[in-house]
This record gives structure tokens, C-alpha cells and sequence, in this order.
């Protein structure tokens, strides 16, 4: 089986129903739906129950964070390739599998784009935003968009499960470990392959997220330069936390980060053509 989807949910009824209809209509069928419950107490439970008609494999149990409940998951899986879609998030359209499958050869990750679901950032992610020439600059300053992030079972084997002693940065850690420290290829999908429900934990805690990241950079012999990328932001990131009470100087500060992004883009391409992969 080339594809198995991995829903994490807990106590999300609505958004898990919204994440069923988007698997449920499309036009590609050959994948597995793999559903990891944390004991939901709103009727979750009940919904995936009645749902075996679309769900290949489930679990209704207690876990110990988002991060657990996902490796549970991936033990539970089969495919190929995994996509992380969980409670709240949904596929764009009927026609998204039947797009991306064709693509899941010849690399490890193959990364679409995304959709927001808050009015500040609707829309999609600028297409030309992904690409290896910047791949080091958003791993660093953001992450991979992970609802639309394909990414083949085996690097788990490779590269170790998502940690669980880290609330929010597992993925980005397990990213940094396979692509930047590890020989993992990318390929960028040109589609937009997810709408991303941002009201979870990780959009809620950004700044946490952050402190999670420097843990991480702090354990592992990375190269300077990848160190003074995640250096600058977390700075400039509580610089601009700090300045939110004022309008007109953090207008300013947005303005000046947004220049030094597009610098940051520029000199981040001589490191990647040297050392990441791109198929």
C-alpha cells in the first residue's frame, strides 16, 4: 500500500467529522485511515465506532500526548508513505490524492502547500515559497507544513519516532534530524494539499514552540550557520511579542523583518545547494 492517513484526535467530534468528509469523498481510494483516539469523551469515540467503513485501523485509549498518540500511528500503519491529517484538518479537495500519489516516488518527503482556516492568513501559502533554494530558511524560521508533508515510513525506522518528551517541536526536530542532518531527499509537490485548522496547540504556543526548538538545536552538532538562522528569529520573535502593544513600531519592525527574510532566503541557497538533497 503506497498511503496510509494517521488522524490524531481528542475530544474534537467536530473537527474529526470535518476530517472524515474530507477523506471520505475522495477520488483515489488505494490508501488506509488510521485513527488514534485519546479515550474522547464527546462522542468521538462513537463516530469513529460507526465509521469502520472508511477507517481501515482505530484506537480509543489514553495517551501521553499528541506526539505518542502519532507514533502510535505509525506502528498501527501499513502505507508506503504517511500523511499526517489530524481532527480539524482536511483535505483540499476530492481530487488532492488523486494528484499527489504520482509524486511519491524517488524521495523520502514530498511537501505540498496549505491553506489557512483563520481570517488573518486565509488563503494559500505563496507556491514559490517551497522550494529547495529556501528549504533551510523555513525549516529554521517556521516548518514544514506538516498536514501536507508525505513522508516515507522507513526515515521513522531511520531517524527515530517523534520525541515525546517535547510538547509542540517533535516534527520540526524529526525534520531537522532527517533533512538537514540526515541524507533524507525532498521533492516539493506544485499542490495545495491540506487546509490546516491553526487553532491547535502549536499555533497557540508559539513561543513555547520556539523555547522546544533551541532545546533541540542545543543537543545536536549542527553547523553555525543553521544555529545564528534560529538564533535570529527566536530573538526577533520575542522582540516583536514585546512590541504588539504598539501598532506603528511593530509595523515597522514587520517591515524590517520582512527585508532581512528575503536577504535571509538569498544566502540560505549556497548552504542547501551544498548540502541538502532535492530531487
Amino acid at each position: 500500500m503506497i498511503l496510509s492517513i494517521i488522524t490524531v484526535n481528542l475530544n474534537n467530534l467536530e473537527g474529526l467529522r470535518k476530517t472524515m468528509q474530507s477523506i471520505e469523498c475522495q477520488v483515489f481510494k488505494d490508501f488506509e485511515w488510521v485513527v488514534v483516539d485519546g479515550g474522547s469523551t464527546d462522542g468521538s469515540a462513537e463516530l469513529i465506532k460507526n465509521s469502520s467503513d472508511y477507517i481501515s485501523v482505530w484506537v480509543s485509549e489514553p495517551d501521553n500526548g499528541i506526539y505518542h498518540a502519532m507514533n502510535k500511528g505509525i506502528r498501527m500503519s501499513h502505507g508506503e508513505f504517511l500523511l499526517f491529517l489530524n481532527s480539524g484538518d482536511c483535505l483540499m479537495d476530492k481530487n488532492v490524492l488523486d494528484k499527489a500519489v504520482p509524486y511519491l516516488s524517488g524521495s523520502d518527503f514530498v511537501i505540498g502547500n496549505i491553506a489557512h482556516t483563520n481570517k488573518k492568513d486565509a488563503g494559500v501559502l505563496d507556491e514559490n515559497s517551497m522550494s529547495a533554494g529556501n528549504l533551510l530558511f523555513i525549516l529554521m524560521n517556521y516548518s514544514l507544513p506538516h498536514p501536507a508533508s508525505f513522508i516515507r515510513k522507513s526515515l521513522f525506522q531511520q531517524y527515530g519516532y517523534y520525541r515525546e518528551d517535547l510538547r509542540i517541536a517533535s516534527d520540526w526536530s524529526f525534520f531537522l534530524d532527517a533533512i538537514v542532518l540526515g541524507k533524507a531527499t525532498v521533492k516539493f509537490l506544485p499542490l495545495v494539499v491540506s487546509l490546516f485548522d491553526d487553532t491547535g496547540i502549536s499555533s497557540k504556543n508559539l513561543q513555547k514552540g520556539m523555547k522546544e526548538r533551541q532545546k533541540v538545536m542545543n543537543e545536536k552538532p549542527v553547523l553555525p550557520v543553521i544555529k545564528k538562522l534560529l538564533d535570529f528569529h527566536l530573538e526577533n520573535y520575542a522582540i516583536l511579542d514585546a512590541l504588539k502593544g504598539n501598532k506603528f513600531v511593530y509595523q515597522l519592525f514587520r517591515i524590517y523583518f520582512y527585508f532581512w527574510r528575503k536577504k535571509g532566503k538569498d544566502k540560505s541557497k549556497s548552504f542547501l545547494t551544498a548540502g541538502l538533497n532535492d530531487q
